[in-house]
């Protein structure tokens, strides 16, 4: 009985240990796994645009291309 009244806080640790990963896993993996796509998605659009903007010779200042100091 005595080695079972030693190992009660060791399982508590434990168990504290395993509710704070999964609360983490459940809770913060899920939101970083969505920000990252919406950072892929904007990451895409800008460089849609940087694209779009090249295409029509534009500078990134609004100015065109034609319009730059010789």
């Amino acid at each position: 009985m005595q080695m079972m009244q030693h190992m009660i806080p060791y399982n508590m640790a434990l168990l504290a240990i395993a509710a704070i990963f999964y609360s983490w896993r459940d809770v913060y993996l899920p939101f970083a796994a969505q920000y990252r796509a919406l950072d892929r998605e904007q990451q895409r659009e800008r460089a849609a645009h940087l694209l779009w903007a090249a295409a029509n010779g534009s500078n990134p200042d609004g100015s065109s291309l034609s319009d730059a100091p010789e």
